[in-house]
């Protein structure tokens, strides 16, 4: 009975160390402009849409935002069951980080065969910066699903290697494969060469691969890969010269939107903080791994971001979320030398327990602490845009059922037209205008430089101050 309650509360502290980094404050800062208010515009329209397939903007097929649907549907599913809120946005990429984490529990217990390994990589995930941020598991991206559906390629991949016998885990490894482009297109890919060079190398391997079983089970991803691009491409003509645009070529070959960066970009931002203090460890966690029996797995995980790493740093087009992938890979490699290390104490420190609480705190501490606080209510000022998104709060305290949010030009808002939605779902009308198109006695909101555009062309009365917008009546026209 004892056994079972210490058991029980040991599952409640993991579940509430998980929960705090990537569910805590999850709604509290404003939908961000540009890719995750794009993707709240898809999943809104999803039930307009012509084809479940094809994701519109403004009711038209979405030819800058060319990425498969998935996380589109799941947000859409989201906004049904939660309504059009930014939790509605933000669950399904919280849940593929939380996904990912019991993935990794699940292969340290029953393929390494090494619980404590499990904990400590799955909370080590959650203190990496890199990971419970924005883009990746605090934000209505993309890139938390395929950071769970590369890491899945990985490990039932090596699952499958070390037993061959249970296909099971070389057709799971296929369909994370397939779910991983069709999460986010050709990122999904890229870590099949590494895996396939893996088992090339290994004579065990060669053997399998001379198998018709990883062939087809493959083929039949690659299948359902090619087929849904064809059928976009029938659905929306010009969709794949899109893709190669957006996605492919023009983006690896050509700087995009001026994110012009060194080779060792991301390298430089591990260590200053997407990574940090854990990329310390590194070293010694391989060295110590090198000589305990998963040592094979160590060497795959850390070779697997190293060519990924190699290839992003490459790309033309460097943005500092695309290191993602390659975390849950590292903090397992960091997790399996700790937890050998703790039982080494505990054989030393009675009672045992003690050794592991103290070990573990002092690992994680710092990290799991960092975390925290990056979580607990965030500083509008660290939130790229935050002079755009600082109009959710003001429409939250307009006491007007029927009013204008103008903007200085006729700039990319999706983050409004998102709100637009949600607001209506209140009672609220809310307008979107240029600050050229206001008419006389018309009530608008005025954010931020567009102030100033205001004074320029109209005379009118503020009737409320909301931090950096205000609330005014439009009197006359400047002359």
């Amino acid at each position: 009975m004892q056994k079972s309650l210490t058991r029980l509360f040991t599952w409640f502290i993991f579940g509430a160390l998980l929960y705090f980094p990537l569910f805590l404050h999850l709604d509290y800062m404003p939908i961000r402009n540009y890719d995750e208010a794009r993707l709240a515009v898809n999943a809104l329209e999803l039930g307009d849409s012509q084809s479940i397939f094809v994701t519109t903007f403004k009711g038209e097929p979405d030819s800058w935002n060319t990425k498969p649907p998935i996380m589109v549907w799941c947000q859409a599913a989201c906004i049904k069951i939660f309504g059009t809120n930014e939790l509605a946005i933000r669950l399904p990429a919280a849940l593929a980080g939380l996904a990912t984490c019991l993935l990794l529990f699940w292969f340290c217990i029953r393929i390494l065969r090494k619980e404590l390994a499990g904990f400590l990589s799955a909370i080590l995930l959650v203190s990496c910066a890199g990971f419970t941020t924005l883009h990746v598991t605090r934000t209505g991206d993309y890139d938390a699903f395929v950071v769970l559906f590369l890491t899945a390629q990985v490990l039932f991949g090596f699952a499958w290697t070390e037993r061959p016998h249970k296909k099971i885990f070389l057709w799971l490894a296929a369909g994370a494969l397939a779910l991983a482009v069709l999460s986010k297109s050709v990122i999904g890919l890229l870590f099949l060469f590494p895996l396939g060079l893996y088992m090339l190398l290994r004579r065990e391997g060669r053997q399998l691969l001379r198998e018709p079983t990883p062939y087809l089970a493959f083929g039949s991803a690659l299948l359902v890969i090619l087929a849904y691009y064809l059928l976009r491409e029938q659905l929306q003509p010009g969709y794949l010269q899109a893709v190669w645009e957006n996605e492919l070529g023009g983006r690896y070959l050509e700087t995009l939107e001026s994110h012009d960066y060194p080779f060792s970009y991301y390298l430089n931002n591990m260590w200053n903080g997407r990574f940090w203090p854990m990329l310390l460890f590194l070293p010694f966690a391989l060295l110590w791994n090198a000589f305990q029996p998963e040592a094979r797995f160590s060497w795959l995980a850390i070779w697997v971001a190293s060519v990924f790493l190699i290839f992003i740093s490459l790309s033309q087009t460097k943005i500092y979320w695309y290191d993602a992938p390659v975390y849950p890979l590292l903090s397992l490699i960091i997790g399996l030398a700790i937890a050998d290390l703790i039982h080494l104490v505990n054989r030393l420190v009675k009672p045992a327990p003690v050794g592991t609480l103290l070990l573990s705190i002092t690992f994680l501490g710092y990290p799991y602490r960092q975390a925290i606080e990056r979580v607990y209510f965030p500083d509008y000022r660290d939130y790229n845009g935050w002079q755009d998104n600082v109009y959710r709060d003001a429409m939250r305290k307009t006491p007007a059922d029927s009013f204008t949010v103008a903007k200085r030009t006729e700039e990319y808002s999706a983050h409004l037209l998102f709100y637009r939605e949600a607001f209506a779902e209140r009672g609220q009308k809310v307008f979107l205008k240029n600050i050229a198109q206001l008419s006389v006695g018309e009530e608008a909101l005025i954010c931020g430089s567009g102030k100033g555009r205001l004074k320029e062309m109209w005379q009118f009365e503020v009737t409320q101050t909301i931090n950096d917008c205000v609330f005014v009546r439009i009197l006359a026209r400047q002359e």
